[in-house]
């Protein structure tokens, strides 16, 4: 209850060890601008997920280069394509060059680990950074020596690790998933090769935007999780919701625009409880409410 009350007061409290004008000038602020997902923390993930699909490019490539030596003799006749038993027909060694090809990812686990960490602590970072500039512009205050780690912190951190572990993981995965379902399908129904080198490149380029949106989406989603986790922990009780108002933005968060809502208490959006950011490619954000007197405090209460 102490640390509770602490983190309350620390805002107001700094406020009012400014002189008198400034103040003043802090009162008449009450709210910070929201802190954004950082882009460079976005770009530094995509750099590193870019990695491991550069892993799986290669395997792919690997896996056509053995297939491709005997593709187009070992291909069904036209009149066997059509029975049941050529429609299931598997490509020459597959099996055995999808095995050799999952051996590269053998570490993916340890790397997705690290990587997913390093995500995080990346991103949590920049809310800080961006979180304690703004409050500075606001109300003239440095809140960034107080911003320590708790266990609400700390189990953010690893709640947004563990779910970009799955997905690191699931980028090799689902990409030699495609390149077996591919060839497959091509060989039972007697493509030649230059088509089946096309599928494997859409399958790469595919695989790149995979990248690019889980980058993207998960930045979007550790940058809400951990302005909720960050501003509760130094007092920030409510926020006003901020929408990206322009035409891809949903009806249901435009209709949200400038309300007021607890942390505690996230509004229903289209039948789930979220804050801005949280809900798939939401693009809002969370504009802090500051209180900076025992007035407030207390009227809050």
């Amino acid at each position: 209850m102490l640390i509770s009350n602490l983190a309350r007061s620390l805002i107001s409290m700094l406020v009012g060890l400014l002189p008198e004008s400034a103040r003043k000038k802090a009162h008449r602020a009450r709210t910070a601008r929201p802190v954004m997902p950082n882009h460079r923390a976005e770009l530094n993930y995509l750099g590193d997920l870019l990695v491991v699909v550069e892993q799986c490019r290669r395997a792919g490539h690997e896996v056509a280069s053995g297939l491709r030596v005997h593709w187009d003799e070992s291909l069904p006749a036209a009149d066997a394509r059509r029975t049941a038993d050529s429609v299931a027909a598997v490509p020459p060694g597959l099996h055995t060059l999808l095995t050799q090809a999952a051996r590269r990812f053998g570490g993916i686990e340890l790397t997705a680990r690290r990587l997913a960490k390093l995500a995080a602590q990346r991103t949590f970072g920049a809310v800080d950074e961006t979180l304690a500039e703004n409050i500075r512009r606001a109300v003239g205050v440095d809140i960034s020596s107080y911003l320590g780690s708790d266990k609400a912190i700390t189990e953010a951190m690893a709640t947004a690790a563990r779910a970009n572990v799955d997905l690191i993981k699931s980028i090799p995965s689902q990409y030699l998933d495609e390149i077996r379902e591919a060839t497959t399908k091509a060989f039972a129904a007697g493509e030649r090769w230059e088509t089946v080198a096309k599928k494997i490149a859409h399958i790469d380029e595919m695989t790149v935007n995979r990248a690019k949106l889980i980058a993207r989406d998960q930045t979007s989603k550790m940058n809400a999780a951990f302005n909720e986790v960050r501003q509760t922990s130094v007092g920030i009780e409510e926020y006003d919701w901020s929408g990206a108002m322009d035409k891809r933005e949903r009806p249901s968060h435009r209709a949200l625009e400038g309300t007021r809502h607890k942390w505690s208490s996230p509004p229903s959006v289209d039948g789930e409880n979220v804050h801005p950011g949280q809900a798939v490619n939401c693009r809002c954000a969370p504009i802090p409410v500051l209180k900076l007197d025992a007035t407030e405090e207390s009227q809050a209460a």
